[in-house]
């Protein structure tokens, strides 16, 4: 890996240098796909550090079909032929890695019922036997009828070994998966909140390196895997992926594991929300702050607040950043601290729509964006899309891999290969 980064320095130092030349954003953006088609460039950094180029990665497992982070959503994931399958990490009491979104489980599981002192309390103030007591699936159930199947209910929240578990072919619990189709996806690791769990980075380096999961330690294909019929992400370099939105994290995951690959994932902050850091209001915001307080704001002030009735989607949908300098500044940020990737949000087509607008956030995905990461010899793996018109205009604009709640059909666009369908899986699992 260490050659392969010096191998790119020249595409890198280059890069820079062109950067300094670019000219206004429309000019940019005229020739941004043109020019992506051109050069290939997201697919020449892909194949050098091991990663698919036009990368499936899925978000939280199969988690539109089940019960995010769980058994079930990451199995149906691998089966399908996800390339990642996508943690946020977080840390329990008694010090395990787990997988799990919310630092408040109230939402998504039964809390209030088992632990309704503590409902609120974060993910650290709890054991694993702890979460382990609690469903965490029932809510899926019941905010998405549609997809209900009894089988998620009193389902768990998954550690991180049991979802390297599932990755290498077996059960969470470790066993044998008799229905084991032969995919090999990769792992792709958020430190989630991470400043609430100090020294987090060092734990996530040391389960790596005891399992194995480090670009240094890549394993060899078993006898007769043969990779154009299934998944063997992680037979190569880029087989784990570590992101962070957390300035404070990017660095740490550098310093531990210098070798393998990283994304820092952006959000906007204005400058009152980086003045503000540290207080209740921005704790709840992808913290980005501190970087915002050092680099400058990367959006505009304004709008600050919603309006009355609107949606987040629809106030997200309208920030702007402040500047293309600023934006350049912070990338360079990121990849002087070992980031290989940039993960940006997109604004959806369905922003309006209550119902698919959740994961609609400010858009940093017009091909200028992109084209800059290129230049900076970066990749562009965008959040979060589940619509092929959403896809589609990803894809358009020159993106090199795509976060989906939907791995099935994000292959389908894509050209590659389903290797089982949902139901079928549901069969041969029971579920």
């Amino acid at each position: 890996m260490k050659g392969l980064l010096q191998g790119m320095s020249f595409f890198i130092t280059a890069a820079v240098l062109m950067t300094g030349c670019m000219g206004s954003r429309e000019a940019v953006g005229t020739k941004a796909l043109q020019d992506t088609a051109k050069t290939g460039r997201g697919e020449i950094f892909s194949s050098r550090a091991g990663v698919p180029y036009k990368a499936v990665i899925a978000h939280r497992g199969a988690s539109y079909y089940a019960p995010e982070s769980t058994e079930q959503a990451y199995i149906l994931a691998r089966q399908m032929g996800a390339e990642y399958l996508e943690i946020d990490l977080q840390r329990t009491r008694d010090g395990v890695l787990i997988a799990s979104h919310c630092n408040d489980l109230s939402q998504k599981s039964n809390i209030l019922d088992v632990f309704p002192g503590r409902a609120k309390n974060r993910m650290s103030d709890f054991t694993l036997a702890e979460l382990k007591s609690l469903d965490a699936g029932s809510w899926f159930n019941d905010r998405f009828p549609g997809r209900a199947r009894s089988s998620f209910v009193n389902a768990k929240i998954s550690t991180l070994e049991e979802v390297i578990n599932i990755a290498e072919g077996k059960l969470a619990n470790g066993q044998p998966d008799p229905n084991d189709n032969g995919n090999r996806p990769g792992l792709y690791i958020e430190t989630k909140v991470a400043t609430f769990f100090p020294g987090i980075e060092k734990d996530l380096y040391e389960l790596l390196k005891k399992r194995g999961w480090l670009a240094t330690s890549v394993k060899k294909a078993p006898a007769g895997f043969d990779p154009a019929k299934n998944v063997g992400v992680q037979f190569t370099t880029g087989r784990t992926i570590l992101q962070t939105f957390e300035p404070e994290s990017l660095p740490l995951l550098n310093k531990y594991m210098p070798e393998t690959p990283k994304c820092f994932l952006l959000w906007l902050y204005t400058k009152q929300e980086a003045m503000d850091w540290g207080s209740e209001k921005v704790d709840q915001f992808a913290p980005d702050a501190n970087l915002a307080k050092t680099y400058g704001p990367l959006r505009k002030d304004e709008p600050l607040n919603q309006a009355e009735g609107e949606t987040y989607a629809q106030f997200s949908a309208k920030w702007e950043i402040l500047s293309e300098e600023n934006y350049r500044m912070w990338l360079k940020w990121a990849k002087d601290n070992g980031a290989l990737a940039v993960g940006p949000g997109t604004r959806l087509a369905g922003y309006n729509d209550p119902e698919k607008g959740d994961q609609s956030y400010m858009d940093l995905i017009d091909p200028w964006f992109n084209e800059t990461a290129h230049d900076m010899g970066m990749l562009v793996h965008a959040y979060t899309l589940d619509e092929t018109v959403d896809m589609a205009r990803a894809n358009a604009s020159g993106v090199d891999g795509m976060f989906t709640n939907r791995p099935d059909v994000l292959l389908r666009f894509y050209g590659k290969t389903l290797h089982a369908g949902l139901e079928e899986i549901f069969t041969a699992y029971g579920w």
